[in-house]
């Protein structure tokens, strides 16, 4: 029951990121469960706080939450661990990008 209600408060957190000025006015339920893909491969983030994907031959496996309005992401990509990573997330239309705390855009990707 704990694991739900910190889920729960987890994706509310995303929709306040997602609903303040700068961002596409959205619901995280617009990305949770979709394929996000672009040229280099594709990736689902899942609702149990959980994201994978595929990059070529190298797989994605990582986990999420969000803290301070940020999605906060850090795992594995093929045998490189990745460290903990904190972005904005924006939705223009189809599209999804990724941003830095410094502004530049991480990745973009389409949502299928």
């Amino acid at each position: 029951m704990q694991h739900l209600i910190t889920r729960a408060l987890v994706a509310i957190g995303l929709v306040s990121c997602l609903a303040t000025p700068g961002f596409a006015q959205a619901s995280f339920s617009d990305i949770v469960g979709r394929t996000l893909s672009n040229e280099q491969g594709s990736l689902v983030i899942n609702a149990d706080g959980t994201l994978q994907g595929q990059f070529g031959s190298s797989e994605l496996t990582a986990t999420w939450d969000v803290e301070g309005g940020l999605f906060c992401r850090q795992g594995a990509f093929g045998d490189r661990s990745l460290d903990r990573a904190c972005q904005s997330i924006v939705l223009r239309g189809n599209d999804v990008d990724f941003v830095n705390q410094d502004g530049s855009v991480s990745s973009s990707y389409s949502l299928n």
